[in-house]
C-alpha cells in the first residue's frame, strides 16, 4: 500500500473511531430498551435537544470569551470576528486525546508573529488547568462542603493570578494593560459560569423524561463522569463519561429504564452538537481561515472596505443625537476660553465628514485629514451637499501635512482607539501639539471603557455585528491619560451619554431624562458611555515657568 494511501486510511480511522464508539457505546446501554422508546422520549426529545442545545451554544460562547480576553490579555490579538471563526470551527478539536487539539489555535496567532503560537499552548494550559479547578469547586459545591469549595474557588483565583502574571512576562511588550486581579477575576467567574450550563443541561435531561433527581445530584454526577472522561485521554470521554453517569445515577434512582435516554440526549446536545456545529462552520469559513493561518488576511484599509457601508452602521438618531451633543460641548469649550472668531480647526480622522461639516457651520474654518481615501472622498461629497467649505486630505495622524501652529483646535471623533503601537500614539499627541497655536486645544473624544459593562460591549459584542470596530482597538481611558510634553490636560473632563446605540428613537425620547440625571450625578456620570478630555498646548510664558521651577529644582 503506498504511503500516502496509507496515511489516508490512519487519518480516516482517527476521525471515525470516536464516532464508533460513541454509537457503540450508546446502543450497548440502549439495547433493551429501543422498543419501548417512543412511550417515554420520543415526545420530549425535540424539548430536551432544544434545552441542550441552547445550554451548550451559551457554554461555548463563554469559552470563547474566555479564550479570546486571554489571548487579548496576552498580546495575541485576533480581530473579534477572526477570533469567533477561529474559535467554533475550531470546535472538532474537542475529539483529541485530553483536548491536545485545541493547542493548535496557537496556529491564528502566527500571523503578527510566530512566536505567539507558545502563547497559545499556554493559553490552552491555563484553559485546562482552570477547567479542572472549577470542576472540583463545583463538585464540592454539589456534595454540600461549602467551606471547601470557597477555599477551591479562592486557590483558583489566586493561581489564574499567578500563571497569568508568569506568561505575561515571556508575552509581547503591547499585550492590554490591565490588573492581574480583574483579570484573573474574570477568567475564573466565566470558567465557572460555562460549566454550571452543561451541569443545568443534564439535571434539564433527566427531569424531562421523568427521572427525579436533584440538581445538586445531577451536577456531582456530571463531575465525576466528566472528570473520570477526561482523565482516560479518550476524545471527549467519549464512551467513558456517559457510562460512569448512567451507572451512578442507575444506583440513585427509581426509574433507571429511562436514564441511557436522557444522558444519550444530552451527550448529543452536547459534545456531538459542538463537533457537529464546528465541522459546519470549519467547511463554511474554510478559505478565510486557511487565509488567516497563512497570513493572507489582511487586505486594503479596514475604513476603505467599509467606507460606502459606513453610513448605515449607525442608527440616524444616533448619529446625529451623538453629533449633537459632541459639537456642542466642543463650541461651549472654545467659548469659555474666550479665543477670537472664524477659528481654524483640524478634524484629525475626519471619517465621512459629518463632524467636519457641523463645525463648519458654527462658523469655523475647518480641515480635515484621515488614512482612508475612501473615507475622505465621502466627507468631500457630504460636505459639497452641505454647502460646506471643507479642505480634506489622506493622511496619517502621526505625520499631519500642515505647518507648525496652523489651527486654533484640534478634535479626533473616536480615532485614537484605533492607533494601535504605543510609538504611533506618541508621534500623533507631538503631532497634534506641533499643529496647535499656543494656547490651542485638542479636543480628545473616546469611548469611555471605565464601565465594564460598557467594555465588554464594544470589545467583544459590537465587533460582531458591525463593522466599524474590529476588536483589536486600545481604549483610551479618562483617568489614565498620556503626559504630552509642552501640553497639559484640563481637569475637567465631560462625561456624556448612557443609551446604548441599538435603543430605537421611541424608546430613547423617554430614557433621555434618567440618562441627564445620570450625567449629573457625580457617582454614575464616569460611567457614561463617552467622554471629552481636553489637551491644551502650553503657552510660551507656561513654557518659561515651568523651565524656571525646573531649574530651581535642581538647584
Amino acid at each position: 500500500m503506498p504511503t500516502s494511501m496509507l496515511l489516508k486510511a490512519v487519518k480516516l480511522a482517527l476521525v471515525l473511531s470516536p464516532i464508533a464508539l460513541g454509537i457503540g457505546s450508546t446502543l450497548y446501554w440502549l439495547q433493551g430498551d429501543l422498543g419501548r422508546a417512543p412511550e417515554f422520549v420520543v415526545a420530549e426529545v425535540a424539548g430536551v435537544l432544544v434545552g441542550v442545545i441552547g445550554l451548550t451554544l451559551c457554554n461555548v460562547t463563554l469559552r470563547w470569551f474566555r479564550w479570546h480576553f486571554l489571548s487579548r490579555r496576552l498580546g495575541a490579538r485576533l480581530l473579534t470576528r477572526e477570533s469567533f471563526r477561529a474559535y467554533f470551527a475550531s470546535l472538532p478539536l474537542l475529539l483529541t486525546p485530553f483536548y491536545c487539539g485545541e493547542m493548535l489555535r496557537g496556529l491564528f496567532f502566527a500571523r503578527r508573529d510566530r512566536r505567539l503560537i507558545r502563547v497559545g499552548v499556554a493559553i490552552w494550559a491555563i484553559e485546562r488547568l482552570g477547567d479542572a479547578a472549577a470542576l472540583a469547586t463545583w463538585g464540592l459545591v454539589c456534595v454540600g462542603q461549602t467551606a471547601w469549595a470557597a477555599l477551591a474557588a479562592g486557590a483558583t483565583l489566586i493561581g489564574s493570578r499567578v500563571a497569568l502574571a508568569q506568561v505575561e512576562r515571556s508575552a509581547p511588550p503591547d499585550r492590554h494593560p490591565g490588573g492581574h486581579w480583574a483579570s484573573s477575576a474574570t477568567f475564573c467567574a466565566t470558567t465557572w459560569a460555562a460549566w454550571a450550563l452543561p451541569m443545568l443541561g443534564l439535571w434539564l435531561a433527566l427531569r424531562v423524561v421523568g427521572v427525579t433527581v436533584d440538581p445538586t445530584e445531577a451536577g456531582h454526577v456530571f463531575v465525576v463522569s466528566t472528570a473520570t472522561g477526561g482523565l482516560t485521554g479518550i476524545p471527549g470521554g467519549i464512551g467513558v463519561s456517559g457510562s460512569v453517569a448512567i451507572v451512578l445515577l442507575e444506583s440513585q434512582v427509581t426509574a433507571s429504564d429511562a436514564v441511557p435516554w436522557a444522558i444519550a440526549l444530552f451527550r448529543a446536545g452536547t459534545i456531538w452538537f459542538a463537533v457537529s456545529l464546528g465541522v459546519g462552520l470549519f467547511l463554511w469559513w474554510r478559505r478565510d481561515l486557511l487565509r488567516l493561518v497563512r497570513g493572507d488576511a489582511v487586505g486594503a484599509n479596514h475604513f476603505d472596505e467599509i467606507a460606502s457601508a459606513y453610513g448605515g452602521e449607525i442608527p440616524e438618531h444616533v448619529k446625529q443625537r451623538l453629533l449633537g451633543r459632541k459639537t456642542k460641548l466642543m463650541v461651549e469649550r472654545l467659548a469659555n476660553r474666550g479665543l477670537p472668531s472664524r477659528l481654524r480647526g483640524l478634524d484629525l480622522g475626519c471619517g465621512q465628514g459629518w463632524y467636519a461639516t457641523a463645525m463648519a457651520r458654527e462658523g469655523f474654518a475647518i480641515a480635515g485629514v484621515d488614512m482612508s481615501a475612501g473615507q475622505v472622498a465621502k466627507a468631500r461629497a457630504y460636505a459639497q451637499a452641505a454647502g460646506v467649505e471643507l479642505d480634506c486630505s489622506v493622511a496619517s495622524a502621526a505625520e499631519i501635512p500642515f505647518e507648525d501652529e496652523s489651527f486654533d483646535f484640534v478634535y479626533s471623533i473616536n480615532v485614537v482607539h484605533h492607533i494601535l503601537s504605543e510609538a504611533d500614539r506618541q508621534s500623533t499627541y507631538a503631532e497634534i501639539r506641533r499643529v496647535l497655536k499656543p494656547g490651542g486645544m485638542f479636543f480628545l473624544h473616546e469611548m469611555n471603557t471605565i464601565n465594564p459593562v460598557f467594555r465588554l460591549y464594544m470589545s467583544y459584542v459590537f465587533p460582531l455585528i458591525n463593522s466599524i470596530d474590529e476588536g483589536n482597538e486600545r481604549w483610551v481611558l479618562p483617568n489614565a491619560l498620556p503626559q504630552v510634553s509642552g501640553a497639559h490636560w484640563a481637569s475637567d473632563v465631560d462625561y456624556f451619554t448612557f443609551i446604548p446605540d441599538f435603543v430605537p428613537a421611541w424608546l430613547l425620547r423617554w430614557l433621555a431624562p434618567v440618562e441627564r440625571v445620570l450625567e449629573e450625578l457625580p457617582f454614575s456620570r464616569r460611567q457614561s458611555a463617552h467622554f471629552m478630555a481636553c489637551l491644551v498646548r502650553d503657552e510660551p510664558i507656561v513654557r518659561e515657568r515651568s523651565a524656571t521651577y525646573a531649574a530651581d529644582g535642581n538647584n
